[in-house]
């Protein structure tokens, strides 16, 4: 919440705490009331709010300061032990917006200021029992004074609305899929300019493409039809900006998913690269890109090269191979390490630099296995940091990490001393392990929290009764990012998305396909099928937001698709077995 201090929830019974990095200042803040992972938390006005669960109210909105142990009923939303489920999280102008249901209007849009008068309503947009959209349907968005999400009225499906924050100003903006009952389901908003917001959309005669808004109906168009006719482009939420452009994946008959760029305009929105030329898809992948000096880091696969490292400077001639890691057509796997700040304000990510010009990876050679990396942006200066198990096998198996201004704290193992913590400033000198907490082959199993009064806190195992105990470093530390205010809102780190969300961790992939969950509300059923619809392999998930594997090694080479099911919406990404 601070500098000073941070809220932690407990594994066994999903109570809050509030820890400032001492024993004595770590604090159960109530045995009744619990967490619910089901709804959104945040920041306001330098106080806690979030969903809280007790059997007397159901699911509803608290409130807490820090400053002492006390938490407060915001409201009791849906009167009685009924629960209004407050989530969709989303700040803006010094208010936080969410949805939440009550018995006689369903889930609706509201509104607080931190205060039980300034809990509200803000409008009832299907007016009566019925709800103006799911939890995971809403995708709201907020900048400046405007915030945009879809909701679907009594005589139009989910569409696009926009609020300024009163009744009033809370309207339909544009009915953009304007066959009867048919919805447009606008999301993917990404704030490309003070004055233009991208998403993603669909009508009928285009399939889901790119869009823009700045606000206004008229001001409201398709940017372009990438995949002409019917077929969709967009099928894989995320953009990123570099030099006042927006890049993002997009597939087209002609050249498969690859990627492209757009200014916002028409003429401005290209084709970056046919990496692998012609209909194939490159599976390139924008979503943990990172910039040094004028060109930008990014992964994708070729026949030639593998899944290997890419750079770019935003120009066709300027997207190149940057780094074969194994030459040839086998793959060096890089997965990128990014370090991350959130602006609260805009909703936007950016990655800092460590040292100010460099950041960490994990990549795999056939000599080395999968281990720690470091890029300065130059070929040379792109190279494995410490086989950390020496010979063949793994020192990483997976990414648990945290930058520093001085060191990238992580997780990896040396085959002596199991899963433990490591640091590294970058050079082979400056890696070593940093303690063996459980004593031996076994590992501690690192889960990586944040930084508080300088002391870095995360969870750790010793062996003993408890499955996960709350340690922190001794050392001194700061995190890397940055100590700007923005509008009175301290930036905060974070890497969770509120809308239910699928990521790939690596592509191709050979035996363990890795991915990411996020905004899982219940359980999920992931499903891996074939390119002609046969259903391949079948898993439940429960609540398991965060990584997760499938050991896919009995599948034969080829092109699959990993299905991600949670009852409500389907999330779908293409990926490849060699």
């Amino acid at each position: 919440i601070d500098s000073t201090k941070g809220f932690l929830i407990s594994e066994i019974d999903s109570t809050l705490w509030l820890t400032n990095a001492t024993a004595a200042g770590t604090k159960q803040l109530s045995t009744k009331i619990k967490i619910t992972t089901n709804g959104g938390a945040s920041v306001l006005n330098g106080r806690f709010i979030f969903v809280g669960k007790t059997d007397s109210l159901g699911q509803e909105l608290y409130i807490t300061n820090a400053t002492t142990t006390a938490i407060v009923l915001l409201k009791d939303i849906n009167t009685g032990a009924a629960s209004s489920s407050p989530d969709n999280f989303t700040f803006m102008k010094g208010k936080l917006y969410f949805t939440a249901i009550t018995s006689t209007r369903g889930r609706e849009l509201w509104v607080t200021d931190g205060t039980a008068a300034g809990t509200k309503l803000l409008k009832d947009i299907v007016v009566g029992v019925a709800s103006s959209n799911t939890v995971q349907g809403y995708h709201m968005f907020a900048y400046d004074s405007l915030l945009l999400f879809a909701a679907k009225s009594t005589a139009k499906g989910y569409e696009l609305w926009r609020s300024n924050g009163t009744a009033a100003g809370t309207v339909l903006l544009k009915d953009i899929n304007t066959t009867i009952d048919s919805s447009s389901n606008p999301f993917n908003f990404f704030l490309l300019n003070a004055t233009t917001v991208l998403f993603s959309a669909k009508n009928s005669t285009t399939g889901t493409e790119l869009w823009k808004t700045n606000g206004t109906t008229a001001g409201t168009v398709l940017v372009k039809d990438i995949n002409a006719g019917f077929l969709s482009s967009i099928s894989y939420p995320y953009f990123y900006k570099f030099n006042n452009k927006a890049y993002f994946v997009a597939n087209t008959i002609a050249n498969g998913s690859e990627i492209w760029s757009t200014d916002g305009t028409a003429v401005g929105t290209t084709l970056l690269k046919d990496i692998w030329a012609g209909p194939q898809s490159s599976y390139a992948q924008t979503i943990s890109s990172i910039a040094i000096g004028n060109k930008f880091f990014f992964t994708a696969y070729s026949p030639t090269n593998g899944f290997e490292m890419w750079q770019s400077d935003g120009t066709s001639a300027g997207t190149t191979l940057f780094k074969d890691i194994i030459a040839g057509p086998n793959s060096g796997y890089p997965i990128f390490l990014p370090a991350y700040k959130f602006d609260l304000n805009t909703g936007a990510f950016t990655h800092p630099l460590f040292q100010g010009n460099k950041f960490f990876l994990i990549a795999s050679t056939l000599a080395a296995g999968n281990e720690l990396w470091v890029c300065d942006g130059t070929v040379a200066g792109t190279k494995l940091v410490k086989d950390i198990r020496a010979g063949v096998q793994d020192g990483i198996t997976e990414p648990s990490y945290f930058y520093t201004t001085t060191a990238l704290y992580f997780a990896a193992d040396n085959g002596t001393n199991g899963n433990e913590l490591w640091k590294t400033d970058g050079t082979l000198g400056g890696t070593s392990l940093v303690s063996d907490i459980y004593t031996g082959l076994p590992s501690s199993d690192i889960n990586m929290g944040f930084v508080v009064n300088h002391k870095l806190v995360f969870g750790a195992t010793n062996g003993d009764a408890a499955a996960t105990d709350l340690y922190c470093l001794n050392t001194l530390v700061t995190p890397l990012k940055s100590s700007l205010e923005m509008k009175g809102i301290k930036e905060i780190e974070s890497t969770v998305s509120e809308d239910f969300t699928v990521k790939l961790i690596g592509n191709p992939v050979k035996s363990q396909l890795n991915f990411l969950v996020s905004g899982l509300k219940e359980k999920a059923t992931v499903s891996i099928m074939n390119l002609v619809g046969v259903n391949m392999l079948n898993k439940t998930i429960a609540n398991n937001n965060g990584s997760n594997k499938l050991s896919i090694d009995r599948l034969p080479p080829g092109v699959y698709v990993l299905v991600v099911d949670n009852g409500v919406e389907k999330k779908t990404i293409k990926f490849v077995k060699e």
